[in-house]
C-alpha cells in the first residue's frame, strides 16, 4: 500500500527520489524511492540528508516555544521591547508587530528580503539592522502573507533572548534535546554525510 502510494505520488509530482518514515508504536521505519540525483542516477538511501528549506521555519517556531516555556518571552509582547534597537520604516508597527506576528505570516512586512552575509556571529544582526528599509505592506495581524523576513526577524529575538547566536541556541535548546545529530546549518558541517541532491523541474521543450 505505502509503496503504491508513494510511486504514484512520485510520479505524479515528477520527485527524483524521497525518504518517507512511519512511526507506529515507537517504532520508527525509514524507507528510500528512486534517486538522489538525476545526474549520477545514485539511487535513495534512507540514511541521506536533504536541505529542508523553509521547513527551517517550523524549527525557528519550535525555538521560539522553548523561550515561552522559559518565560523569557512573551508571544504577545512587541518584538521592538527585546530588540530597542529594531528599526523598521513604519513606526506604528514597530510598535505593535509581536512575536505571534512574526510566527503566523501575519506581520505585514515586505515578505522577501535576502542578502549574503558571511556566518560570523553577528550576521543575522546586521541583516536585521537593514530592515528599516523593508516597506510595511499591511497593519500587522491585518492578513496572512508568507514572510521570510519576519522569520529572519523571529530568528534575531530568538537569539538575542537565548544570549547566544541563533545557530547555538537551535543546537543546544533544540536539535540536542531531540536527538537531531545529523541537523545542521551549514554545508561544511554537514557534508560528511551523504545528501540528496536539488532538482529543478523545467518545461519538457526547453
Amino acid at each position: 500500500m505505502l509503496d503504491q502510494l508513494v510511486t504514484q505520488e512520485m510520479a505524479r509530482w515528477t520527485v527524483p527520489g524521497i525518504v518517507v518514515g512511519t512511526l507506529q508504536d515507537g517504532d520508527v521505519q525509514l524507507q528510500a524511492w528512486g534517486v538522489a540525483s538525476l545526474r549520477t542516477q545514485q539511487p535513495m538511501r534512507a540514511d541521506m540528508l536533504f536541505r529542508v528549506a523553509s521547513i527551517s521555519k517550523v524549527f525557528t517556531a519550535t525555538l521560539a516555544m522553548t523561550l515561552v516555556d522559559a518565560g523569557l518571552l512573551d508571544l504577545d509582547r512587541p518584538v521592538s521591547s527585546y530588540l530597542p534597537e529594531l528599526r523598521l520604516a513604519d513606526a506604528d508597527a514597530l510598535g505593535s508587530i509581536t512575536m505571534r506576528h512574526l510566527l503566523s505570516h501575519q506581520s505585514g512586512l515586505l515578505g522577501d528580503y535576502f542578502v549574503s552575509y558571511d556566518m560570523a556571529e553577528d550576521s543575522l544582526e546586521r541583516w536585521i539592522g537593514q530592515f528599516h528599509t523593508l516597506r510595511q505592506i499591511t497593519r500587522p495581524g491585518e492578513v496572512w502573507s508568507y514572510c521570510n523576513s519576519g522569520f529572519h526577524l523571529a530568528g534575531r529575538v530568538c537569539e538575542k533572548l537565548a544570549g547566544k547566536p541563533f545557530d547555538a541556541a537551535m543546537r543546544e535548546r533544540v536539535f540536542q534535546p531531540l536527538g537531531l545529530e545529523r541537523t545542521g546549518f551549514f554545508a561544511h558541517e554537514m557534508i560528511v554525510w551523504p545528501h540528496a541532491v536539488g532538482h529543478n523541474q523545467v518545461a519538457p521543450d526547453s
